[in-house]
């Protein structure tokens, strides 16, 4: 199957995995590498951690309600405030473990504004906000101003490597996540657009045919009004539409203005229009000459009078009635749509299951 990322969908289950993924890959690193230089006290720090983030990844995806999800996001930025805290007390700055303080804002920012209500967000990431401000803030003075800090200072080789361990993590968390923030603003831009699609076919649209409604042929009338071109109008009719519905019920009667309906949107061309105008009566607007529109018309007449519609088991046989009318340089759609009504009566008077032309 053709890989495309209009087929990736993501959830609030995925973000939450990658988060947790994420947090327990690194801080697995971090467990191994505290214990290979003896800074023992950060190296059961990182156990916990570990444990943390398995028991997240396991359980926030489990969960369906946002309550419980979003307790696993406090869980997860207490975690990242508390390990940041205590990797610059004990190993010292030069580490650059504060860039998680710095990460974890836009993280959090994303994976609640998609995951809880709008209240609760801003409530939160305010609250996020400030601790990050104030933990990193007071975490950095108590260091530089304190000859005790840190307590297990590093030489330079375990500060490089923790350097580079910190930067790409840091950097890797902001891509991976910047790059699901952006497929999952364009999901929702493309189910937006189909929504918006969606509903403008909802607004032009007859919902038991699928012909064009009356409202929406105005922009139509306009174009025509204007237009050089030579067009046709024709008015149907179901013959004996009312004898149907009495017969053989509403279904009947829906099946045969379906069937009908499917006949007359198959006949006509790319460039014509079909509308259900009210009840069974069907507008078609037929581009072309004069010859040309009444050949159409002709066989969709012919297919209508030769086809029979099912209904419950019951063969059902329907006719339609047209009133014709071609394009006249001194007459006005709706004065054109009157003509052609007057001749559907007249054909419905005469006999039905014709096309009325003069």
């Amino acid at each position: 199957m053709k890989f495309s990322i209009d087929n990736i969908h993501i959830s609030n289950s995925l973000k939450y995995r990658a988060m947790f993924a994420c947090g327990g890959i690194i801080h697995t690193c971090f467990l191994i590498l505290f214990f290979m230089i003896g800074v023992e006290e950060m190296g059961i720090v990182n156990i916990f951690s570990v444990i943390l983030y398995i028991l997240g990844s396991l359980f926030s995806v489990s969960h369906r309600t946002g309550h419980m999800r979003y307790g696993w996001m406090i869980a997860f930025f207490s975690e990242i405030i508390v390990h940041t805290i205590l990797c610059m007390i004990i190993v010292g700055m030069e580490a650059d473990f504060y860039l998680f303080l710095l990460v974890i804002l836009p993280i959090s920012t994303y994976v609640l504004f998609f995951s809880c209500d709008i209240k609760v967000f801003l409530r939160t990431i305010t609250v996020f906000i400030i601790i990050s401000l104030l933990a990193g803030s007071i975490t950095v003075m108590a260091v530089s101003s304190s000859d005790n800090f840190p307590i297990c200072p590093l030489d330079y080789s375990d500060i490089s490597i923790f350097r580079m361990i910190n930067m790409i993590s840091a950097a890797i968390m902001l891509i991976g996540f910047s790059l699901l923030f952006v497929l999952e603003v364009h999901a929702l831009i493309k189910d937006l657009g189909s929504s918006n699609q969606q509903l403008e076919y909802t607004a032009t649209h007859d919902a038991l045919t699928g012909l064009f409604n009356r409202h929406s042929l105005k922009p139509l009338f306009e174009e025509l009004s204007g237009s050089r071109n030579n067009f046709c109008i024709a008015l149907g009719d179901i013959d004996n539409f009312k004898k149907v519905n009495d017969t053989y019920g509403h279904d009947g009667g829906d099946a045969v203005l379906k069937k009908l309906t499917a006949l007359i949107a198959d006949g006509i061309d790319e460039n014509d229009v079909a509308c259900r105008w009210g009840g069974e009566e069907i507008l078609v607007i037929l581009r072309g000459t004069r010859f040309e529109c009444l050949e159409k018309i002709t066989r969709i007449h012919k297919n209508i009078r030769a086809c029979s519609v099912e209904s419950n088991g019951t063969m059902i046989n329907a006719t339609m009635t047209f009133g014709f009318v071609e394009k006249h340089a001194d007459k006005n759609i709706e004065e054109l749509i009157s003509i052609a009504d007057k001749r559907l009566y007249k054909g419905k008077t005469s006999g039905k299951n014709v096309i009325i032309t003069e």
